[in-house]
């Protein structure tokens, strides 16, 4: 190895250390975190050979455009899903969660049909008053809720952003006092220190501050749980006035803006209290939660009556694209589960107060099984610190419809909500076919027994009792028989002879309708037990999909906004990502990320593996081994770490530097080879004929074997330069140089090859190695010309009062052998034969 290869070899060595370093550098600092994200997203794409079975222990009731369609456009009477609730506890759903925020009170409304449904259920006896009754959908719906004991209702929360000095100020004085004027604020201010101006307080600015500390007051307040906020039974009224005599003394009785920011933030404050009494209170053991604000609680009928409320905000990404959830946060010293853990706490018997938080993981002890453990980790999202974050495990295909059926064959875990809607409508084709019934019976015991219709009116059946309205059709069927058969046998001008006769119109109309309620009522008859077995036989299908599993309730309606990008999915419901961690929970499938330092470390044995190939191996071979270390690192990482052990060993950085090292080292080698040989080119040059060194250079064997060809050689001599190399000794040389820099421009000019220098002489020939058919002239003219040059020299030889000098000149044309003479790591490119002797002695022959 030449000292220049080596000296490439350690430059190279170097240089990739040197790469390795700042690509691992860009890896910290989170300049590879987007390409990371486009391989995360396609290594999941790609890798679920392994994946466990989904789950059964979910169903989704989605709110999808078919239920719309049939339900009505939303918002819905609450009263409709207290029906839907009521159905999905009576099947047996261990869990329910709305993924559907209920932030505004519905106004009271006048009755509707499924509203005798539901007061039906709820044993509600006077129906006639019920129906002349307006109809409160929230109180309606937190009944149910309440009766089911098993509902989660989500929660909306929005980042907390900490307040600049002059904010906290701002809040810390209204805290103290919400009454006070915006002149006293920036009078506070100022004795603080802040430049009031800048802020640009006004009376419209403070009214957000005002909410807030009102807010913050009304809170505490309840939190004492001093009478009446500690009476179940107080009403808005009564507390929003205990609230202003002890906030707003200052107010009266007078409704001041400030006592309606109070009435409207009342409501709010006693929602996120009742929800703070079912979250679980930091210690001094928890890790750093996410910290969040209150953005949309339940209404506090709501509030009240739920088994518990889970957050279902995501963590932000740059590109949308959720991947990442934190399965707890914070508000204050208040902690709040993720929708899905929520969800499977209650499915497997865990209270969620009883979480083992650590920052490493999340643990569900079960008593008599073994715990769940979550693996989580910490990282720092909107400059704060956010633990137990999990990636979220996405399993199936690009289409989330067969997320649990990718065969399309058996849907049974995803129920569009019009399903359970149907056994509601079922409910009030009876009522509706029951109603009919009573019209009917009514109609016959209008002219068999008017004594006996007084009766039945006075005893109505419920609206919903089927089997003794059946006992009462068929009583009035057997009864009516003989009349109407009698009144079927007339002849139709008799008949109209025997109507004519009849005293009044009512008259004649009651025979009508008894007819007609007669042919009817067998229909009505057949109707009423089939709607009743049909609305059984869905209710035991619902039993059989609901029944010890936990139900997910949310949208997948086109156009709504609880829609979002995952890395399998362009578009992906909120409610289903809900799923996948509750999926996850129950079968196990946790992804697990892999240390940082692990990506670091891979990076560096790549990057140099990646430089012995390339200072080892040819641009070409060493390209296909960092192609297939690349290749083979993403497959090992997608297919062993990330399918088969649930790991995520970051891609980009590793695969970054084997791109980087070998492009830009072999770039660099590439570089330097060519300087390096333009060096040599150049050098060698000065020592061979540059035609010589091109013709090595461009032909693909560079070894001439001898041949034998018409050329023309030249020999040249000067007579006189003995006499001049004894004057000046060793400035010969410089002399000599200078003679042969202005003779060997002229030879090259005219396509001549300088063979060698034979001290004061030359030896040139034309014709090769580059072709020349013209060589015989070229080498004449070539001759003239040094002779002419030569009377130039020689005057300034007499200049420097050296004696001048003569050239002999030798030429000849012939046949010759040209081409590589000697060994090969030392040949030599010339002509040989008579035709060159010849030559050499025409020159001598000059003397």
């Amino acid at each position: 190895m030449t000292a220049s290869e080596r000296k490439l070899l350690w430059h190279s060595i170097a240089l990739g250390a040197v790469l390795i370093g700042v690509v691992v550098m860009l890896d910290y600092a989170g300049y590879l975190d987007g390409p990371e994200r486009l391989l995360n997203d396609l290594r999941m794409r790609h890798n679920q050979r392994f994946n466990a079975p989904p789950t059964d222990r979910i169903v989704h009731v989605d709110i999808d455009d078919a239920t719309l369609d049939v339900v009505g456009a939303w918002p819905w009477a609450r009263t409709k899903l207290a029906l839907m609730t009521d159905e999905m506890r009576r099947a047996g759903a261990r869990a329910i969660a709305f993924d559907v925020l209920f932030i505004e009170p519905q106004s009271p409304r006048l009755p509707e049909a499924f509203d005798q449904v539901y007061q039906l259920r709820q044993g509600l006896e006077n129906q006639d008053n019920a129906a002349r009754t307006l109809i409160d959908d929230d109180m309606n719906f937190a009944r149910s809720t309440e009766q089911a004991g098993n509902v989660h209702l989500a929660m909306a929360f929005t980042t907390y952003e900490p307040p600049s000095p002059s904010d906290q100020t701002i809040i810390t004085t209204l805290l103290k006092d919400p009454e006070q004027s915006t002149p006293q604020i920036v009078e506070a201010l100022r004795a603080r220190g802040f430049a009031t101006d800048a802020l640009g307080l006004t009376d419209e600015s403070m009214i957000r501050w005002k909410k807030r500390a009102l807010f913050d007051r009304i809170l505490a307040e309840l939190t004492k749980g001093e009478p009446p906020f500690d009476d179940p039974g107080t009403t808005v009224h009564d507390a929003v006035n205990a609230l202003r005599k002890r906030i707003l003394p200052g107010q009266g009785a007078l409704t001041t803006p400030l006592v309606r920011i109070l009435k409207r933030e009342y409501p709010r404050a006693r929602s996120v209290r009742d929800i703070e009494e079912l979250s679980r209170r930091m210690d001094e053991t928890t890790p750093p939660l996410r910290r969040m604000q209150y953005d949309f609680p339940p209404l506090p009928q709501l509030s009240r009556v739920i088994a518990g409320g889970g957050f279902v905000n995501y963590l932000p990404e740059v590109d949308g694209i959720v991947r990442r959830v934190p399965l707890l946060i914070k508000e204050g010293p208040h902690i709040y589960s993720q929708l899905g853990l929520l969800l499977a706490c209650h499915q497997i018997g865990v209270d969620p107060k009883e979480l083992q938080i650590t920052e490493d993981a999340v643990t569900l002890p079960r008593k008599g099984q073994p715990d769940i453990r979550i693996p989580v980790h910490t990282e720092t999202t909107d400059d704060q610190q956010t633990a137990t974050v999990i990636h979220i495990p996405f399993f199936g295909g690009a289409e989330w419809e067969t997320m649990y059926d990718p065969h399309r064959k058996d849907r049974r875990q995803q129920l569009p909500m019009v399903k359970i809607w149907e056994i509601i409508e079922t409910e009030i084709r009876i009522h509706e076919n029951n109603r009919l019934a009573d019209d009917a019976i009514g109609s016959l015991w209008t002219l068999l027994d008017p004594d006996r219709l007084k009766e039945i009116e006075a005893n109505p059946l419920p609206i919903n009792d089927v089997p003794r309205r059946l006992s009462r059709i068929d009583g009035a069927i057997k009864e009516a028989k003989d009349w109407y058969d009698a009144l079927k046998g007339i002849p139709r001008e008799e008949w109209n002879a025997y109507l004519a006769e009849l005293p009044d119109d009512t008259e004649r109309q009651n025979h009508h309708l008894f007819i007609a309620a007669y042919e009817a009522l067998p229909h009505i008859r057949d109707q009423a037990p089939q709607l009743v077995e049909q609305a059984a036989m869905m209710r035991a299908d619902l039993h059989k999909l609901l029944n010890e599993n936990s139900v997910l309730v949310g949208w997948t309606s086109t156009g709504r906004m609880d829609m979002y990008a995952t890395p399998l999915h362009p578009i992906f419901p909120g409610a289903m990502a809900h799923g996948v961690v509750f999926n996850a929970i129950m079968n196990g499938e946790f992804l697990r990320r892999a240390p940082e330092w692990i990506a670091y470390v891979l990076s560096i044995i790549f990057g140099l593996v990646t430089t012995l190939c390339v200072v080892s191996l040819s641009p070409l071979k060493s390209g296909f081994f960092a192609l297939a270390l690349a290749l083979g690192y993403f497959a090992l990482n997608g297919i062993l770490l990330f399918d088969y052990l649930n790991a995520i060993v970051d891609i980009a950085a590793p695969l970054a530097t084997v791109g980087t090292v070998w492009s830009i080292t072999t770039l660099y080698r590439f570089v330097v080879e060519i300087a390096e040989r333009a060096r040599i080119t150049s050098r060698f040059r000065s020592y061979v004929d540059p035609v010589l060194v091109d013709y090595v250079i461009e032909s693909e064997d560079p070894v001439t074997e001898g041949k034998v060809q018409e050329l023309t050689v030249v020999f040249t001599d000067l007579t006189g330069f003995t006499s001049i190399s004894e004057k000046l000794q060793e400035k010969t040389v410089n002399l000599l140089s200078e003679y042969l820099e202005q003779m060997v421009p002229i030879i090259r000019a005219h396509h001549g090859y300088v063979n060698k220098f034979l001290g004061d002489g030359i030896m040139f020939f034309y014709g090769a190695p580059r072709p020349n058919t013209n060589h015989g002239p070229d080498a004449v003219v070539t001759a003239l010309e040094m002779c002419a040059r030569l009377k130039e020299f020689n005057e300034t030889l007499v200049m420097r009062d050296l004696p001048e000098v003569a050239m002999r000149v030798g030429i000849n044309s012939g046949n010759m052998v040209v081409g590589d003479s000697g060994p090969l790591d030392a040949s030599d490119y010339t002509v040989l034969g008579d035709a060159v002797n010849l030559s050499a002695r025409l020159e001598s022959a000059n003397k």
